[in-house]
């Protein structure tokens, strides 16, 4: 069920927020933890989603496009190997009394909750909400959707089409690895990526944004050089077509 919220949003939905999303205001903590893996994809595959759509006969499609062109950005986060990813729900939960309540799924292990906020008849804001055993997955979707399309916007995340759409795309966030982390200055680093993502741009940035090196990997293993590079806090973008994973990097004495 947890791949499933992820992949289909993710494919779906697609476009980095200007300003501070529910996850920025409300879990910045956990944004440089290195066991958070955050995926944020551009507007590119967005605005491609939208007009592969818009001359579609099929249904389906035509309900896609209608959706789609009124997104106007998504973010995820995926926080690992929590003590209690149920606490973190219970408070999630807490900061989202006044949204209503779309979807609510409760299991022996996993809590689910899709919460919209608006007025009138637009929904202006989807927030959802997973915890697993180890696991705490936050999405947040903006836009203005009319609440006769939210029917819509279910019943085409569970269409085939797209569905074969998530099992064909796998976004590579937990497939992606950087090591050894952290790693002693002038040694090197391994980034290795899945299949899909070969042919990506690496780009190592520091906390104040700046650009050390930018390579393009040729294969799914990739060493990044750290002998330029000074003790801190540094993050591993990876970017490909629409896709960006950014992983946290710790550089050592």
């Amino acid at each position: 069920m947890k791949n499933l919220f992820i992949l289909l949003f993710c494919i779906l939905f697609t476009n980095i927020a200007s300003s501070q999303n529910f996850i920025e205001k409300n879990f910045s903590k956990h944004l440089e933890n290195e066991n958070t893996t955050r995926v944020q994809l551009s507007q590119k595959m967005f605005q491609m989603i939208a007009t592969m759509t818009s001359e579609m006969t099929d249904e389906d499609a035509k309900k896609a496009h209608e959706i789609a062109s009124k997104i106007t950005s998504f973010d995820l986060i995926v926080l690992s190997d929590l003590a209690n990813p149920q606490a973190e729900f219970t408070n999630a939960m807490a900061k989202l009394k006044n949204y209503d309540q779309l979807v609510r799924v409760k299991e022996k292990n996993t809590n689910v909750s899709i919460v919209v906020d608006g007025d009138d008849d637009v929904i202006r804001e989807i927030v959802g909400i997973v915890a697993e055993e180890n696991e705490f997955i936050v999405f947040t979707l903006n836009g203005e959707i009319d609440i006769k399309e939210i029917g819509q916007l279910t019943e085409t995340l569970q269409s085939d089409a797209f569905k074969g759409m998530a099992k064909n795309h796998n976004l590579g966030g937990k497939d992606t690895k950087v090591f050894p982390n952290p790693v002693k200055k002038g040694s090197n680093v391994a980034v290795e990526i899945q299949e899909d993502l070969v042919g990506a741009s690496i780009t190592v940035i520091d906390a104040t944004g700046k650009v050390f090196c930018t390579v393009v990997s040729k294969e799914r293993s990739n060493d990044i050089d750290t002998s330029n590079l000074l003790p801190g806090s540094y993050s591993i973008r990876i970017e490909k077509g629409a896709t960006i994973i950014t992983k946290k990097l710790i550089i050592l004495e």
